[in-house]
C-alpha cells in the first residue's frame, strides 16, 4: 500500500494491505506526527470499506479535481474514523446501508461541542462540522472505485444543502484583504532590513562554522567546548546567539519577499531549490524566472511550473542559497554515512524499513532551500521547513514591520496579484522598483510561456475583473460625475427609466456584464473604452486633447485634477507672443477641447483665465 526508493531505485514496501498499521509517512512531503493509519482504530465490520476508501481517495481523488496530497488524505482519515464509529454504534456495517436519516442523526449528535472535540473538530466551527459531514459526499464520490458502493446518494442533492439547519453555517468568510501600500511597503523595507544584514553575518558564520570544524574532537555537549566557541564567536566580532539570530531573520526575510514579489504558494514556496533562478533574453529584455513545482489540484501530483520573477528575486536565491549551503553539505554527508549502514544490513534485518525511510526522507529534503537546521537526530532534524516554521517567519516578519492587521502567505498573493493588476490595467507603464518588468507586454510573455503557473494568472485576471467592475458600478452610480463623449453618453443612459428602475441585484448583474464586456484602458487623464487599437492609435495616452473628442474617452472626477493642470499649462503658452499662427491656432483648440472636458465637472477654461489673471495681479 505504501513504499518508499532505496538508494539502487527499487522500491521497499513499508506497509502491506493487512499490516496493523498503514504508514504515509514518506508519502508527506513534510514531516507530519499522525501520518500513520492504525487499523485497529478501525472498528468492527468496517476495516475493508475504510481502507478501500483511503486508498481510493489517496489513488484517484474526487471527480474532477486529481489525486490530493498525501497531508490531506492523512487529516481526512480521522473523520472517516470518527463517522465509521458512530455507524456502527447504531448497527450499520457498510457505506451501502447509510441513508439520509441516518446523516441528519449525525449532524444532530455533531452539534455537541464535546462530541466535536472528541472528532477532532473545532467546538464552535460550523465549516468543521461542514468537513465531517462531507466524508460521505467522499464516499458518494469514491463509489465508482471501492466495493462497498452507496447506493443512494446520502446527502440527497450530492451536497450539503438540505442539512442548513444542523450546520448553522453563519455568515461566510470575507475574502483574503491585500495589504496596503503603506503596509507592504513597511514590511517589504523590514525584510530589506534583514538581509542587507546578511554580507557581515555571513562570514562571521563561515568562521564559526570553520572553528566547529577544526575542533570536532572536542565534546560538543561539554560545557568547556561550548564556552570556547562562545568566546570565538565574540572575539570575532559578534556574540554567537546573534549570528544564528540574524540568519534566521535572514531567511524569514527572504521568505516573505518571494511571497511580496513573485506571489507564490506557501507549498510552492518551500519546495524551491538551489539552482532555481534563471534570467532568458526576450526581444531585448532579460526575463528572470523562477523554476519550482505546483501542487494544488494537480491530477499527477506534482507538476513543473516558472514564475516571472524580477531580478532581485534572484538575489534572494543566491542568499538562500548560501544560507542553506551548510546545511545541504551536511546532509549529503548523512545521507552517504546512511547508505553505507543500509547496505550493511540484511534484507531482513528490524532496522531497514526505518533507515530506508529515514533516507528517503532526507534525499527528498537535500537540494531544498528551507531546511531545518540539520544537526543532532531529532524529529524534524533535515526535514524541509514545515507550515508551522513558515507562519513563525510570517509573525517574526510582521511584529517587526509593526502590522497590526492579519498576515499570511495567502494575503501576499492576494496583495501580489492586486498590485500586478493596478499597474497592468491601470497604469500601461512599467510598474517601478521591483516589479519594473510587470508591463502588459511582459505579461503577455508570461502567459505564453508553456509552463507558467496558470493559476496565478487566473487570480490575476479576477482581480482585475473586480478592479474593472468597481470603476464601472461607480461610473453607473446616480449622481457621479462623467465627461468626455463617452461619460456623457453613459450619464444619458443612467437617466433612462429601465435604468433608474432596476432592482439592485439587477444592477450588479448589469455591472458585472458591463465589466466583463468592456475594454479598460488607464492613460492617468481618462479611461479608454475602445473596443481594439484606440481610434487615436494610442497618441493619446501622451497628448490629452486626442482624448477630449474621442467617442471611448470617459472622464470621471479624479481626473478633474488633471484636466486643470493641463488648461493652467496651454493658458501659460497662451499668454507667450512668440508661439506663431499656427501655435495659436493650437493653442485655442487645445483649449477648447479642455473647456469641453471641464464644463461637466463644475469648472471651465474662463473662469481658470480669470483665476490665473488674478494671481498674477496680485
Amino acid at each position: 500500500m505504501t513504499f518508499c526508493p532505496d538508494e539502487s531505485g527499487t522500491f521497499d514496501v513499508l506497509s502491506r494491505y493487512g499490516d496493523a498499521v498503514i504508514d504515509f509517512s514518506y508519502h508527506c512531503r513534510t514531516w507530519h506526527p499522525e501520518a500513520k493509519l492504525r487499523t485497529a482504530s478501525i472498528p468492527s465490520g468496517w476495516h475493508d470499506s475504510v481502507l478501500e476508501l483511503v486508498i481510493a481517495y489517496w489513488r484517484y481523488g474526487r471527480p474532477g479535481q486529481g489525486a490530493p496530497e498525501t497531508t490531506t488524505v492523512v487529516s481526512t482519515i480521522p473523520k472517516i474514523l470518527h463517522l465509521t464509529k458512530y455507524l456502527a454504534s447504531i448497527g450499520l456495517s457498510c457505506f451501502a446501508d447509510v441513508r439520509p436519516i441516518h446523516v441528519q442523526s449525525y449532524a444532530t449528535l455533531l452539534k455537541d461541542s464535546k462530541v466535536k472535540r472528541k472528532a477532532g473538530l473545532k467546538a464552535r466551527s460550523p465549516l468543521g462540522l461542514h468537513g465531517a459531514l462531507s466524508v460521505l459526499s467522499l464516499a458518494w464520490d469514491m463509489r465508482q472505485h471501492i466495493s462497498d458502493s452507496m447506493t443512494f446518494a446520502p446527502l440527497e442533492r450530492g451536497d450539503l444543502s438540505f442539512m442548513s439547519d444542523y450546520i448553522n453555517r453563519g455568515p461566510r468568510r470575507p475574502r483574503t484583504k491585500a495589504l496596503s501600500d503603506t503596509q507592504s511597503t513597511s514590511l517589504f523595507l523590514a525584510c530589506e532590513d534583514c538581509l542587507s544584514k546578511f554580507d557581515s553575518l555571513y562570514p562571521l558564520h563561515l568562521r564559526v562554522e570553520a572553528w566547529r570544524r577544526d575542533n570536532r574532537g572536542l565534546q560538543s555537549g561539554h560545557a568547556r567546548y561550548r564556552k570556547d566557541l562562545a568566546n570565538y564567536a565574540v572575539s570575532q566580532g559578534m556574540p554567537l546567539a546573534e549570528i544564528g539570530t540574524g540568519l534566521t531573520q535572514c531567511m524569514a526575510a527572504a521568505f516573505i519577499e518571494l511571497g511580496l514579489l513573485v506571489g507564490l504558494r506557501i507549498s510552492e514556496l518551500l519546495d524551491l531549490r538551489a539552482g532555481c533562478y534563471y534570467e532568458t533574453e526576450i526581444e531585448g529584455r532579460v526575463i528572470g524566472w523562477l523554476r519550482g513545482r505546483t501542487f494544488k489540484m494537480r491530477k499527477k501530483g506534482a507538476e513543473a511550473a516558472v514564475w516571472m520573477a524580477p531580478r532581485r528575486v534572484g538575489e534572494i536565491i543566491r542568499i538562500l542559497e548560501n544560507l542553506s549551503k551548510d546545511r545541504r553539505d551536511h546532509l549529503a554527508q548523512k545521507i552517504k554515512t546512511m547508505q553505507a549502514e543500509l547496505a550493511a544490513l540484511g534484507a531482513n534485518s528490524p532496522g531497514r524499513k526505518s533507515l530506508i525511510r529515514s533516507l528517503a526522507r532526507l534525499s527528498y529534503s537535500q537540494d531544498h532551500l528551507f531546511i531545518v537546521v540539520p544537526r543532532g537526530n531529532g524529529r524534524g532534524a533535515g526535514n524541509v521547513v514545515g507550515r508551522v516554521g513558515a507562519r513563525y517567519w510570517i509573525q517574526t516578519m510582521s511584529r517587526r514591520a509593526g502590522l497590526t492587521c492579519p498576515l499570511s502567505i495567502h494575503v501576499l498573493r492576494r496583495t501580489f496579484a492586486v498590485t500586478v493588476t493596478h499597474q497592468c490595467a491601470g497604469d500601461l507603464r512599467y510598474l517601478k522598483q521591483h516589479f519594473q518588468h510587470w508591463s502588459i507586454e511582459t505579461t503577455q510573455l508570461y502567459a505564453m510561456h508553456d509552463e507558467r503557473e496558470k493559476e496565478l494568472i487566473d487570480e490575476i485576471a479576477n482581480e482585475m475583473l473586480l478592479h474593472k467592475t468597481a470603476v464601472v458600478a461607480n461610473w453607473l452610480t446616480p449622481g457621479t460625475t462623467l465627461s468626455g463623449k463617452a461619460g456623457r453618453h453613459i450619464s444619458g443612459e443612467r437617466e433612462k427609466p429601465e435604468f433608474r428602475g432596476a432592482t439592485p441585484k439587477r444592477l450588479a448583474d448589469l455591472t458585472k456584464g458591463l465589466a466583463e464586456g468592456v475594454v479598460l484602458r488607464s492613460t492617468g487623464h481618462s479611461w479608454c473604452i475602445s473596443s481594439g487599437l484606440p481610434t487615436c492609435g494610442g497618441q493619446g495616452l501622451y497628448d490629452a486633447t486626442h482624448c477630449a473628442d474621442c467617442d471611448g474617452a470617459v472622464v470621471a472626477e479624479e481626473h478633474k485634477k488633471v484636466w486643470t493642470g493641463l488648461a493652467l499649462q496651454m493658458l501659460e503658452v497662451e499668454r507667450l507672443s512668440d508661439c506663431g499662427p499656427s501655435g495659436a491656432d493650437l493653442v485655442r483648440r487645445s483649449l477648447d477641447s479642455f473647456d469641453r472636458i471641464l464644463e461637466p465637472l463644475g469648472t471651465s477654461v474662463a473662469e481658470l483665465r480669470l483665476s490665473a489673471n488674478s494671481e498674477d495681479g496680485k
